[in-house]
């Protein structure tokens, strides 16, 4: 084999490569998009994170559609959307926001 054909096969591959990260963007993309239509739409969609703490008042969960692995946490201040932060459903979640929230997070 020579080194052009090498070549011409790692462009395929490469080619194929990024057309798959560029079909997850958009995913992604469409799925933010539909967040924020809902969440603009109706404010309270998602489920609200229970917490005695008084900085984590009025934080939503939301997990919809296309996001069924991630969980945005958001809060609507007057009428300003923040995200405060989107993590892998799989991770210890209550940990990291108790731990992190005074330290990132805009106050209301």
């Amino acid at each position: 084999m020579t080194d052009q054909t090498k070549d011409k096969e790692l462009d395929n591959e490469v080619d194929v490569e990024n057309i798959e990260l560029n079909t997850e963007a958009e995913e992604a993309v469409d799925n933010t998009a539909e967040f924020l239509t809902r969440v603009s739409e109706t404010a309270r969609i998602g489920t609200r994170y229970e917490s005695d703490d008084p900085t984590c008042q009025n934080i939503r969960i939301w997990c919809g559609n296309g996001f069924s692995k991630y969980l945005i946490f958001y809060r609507v201040e007057n009428s300003t959307l923040q995200i405060l932060r989107v993590l892998h459903g799989a991770r210890d979640y209550r940990n990291i926001m108790e731990n992190e929230k005074s330290e990132s997070w805009p106050q209301p």
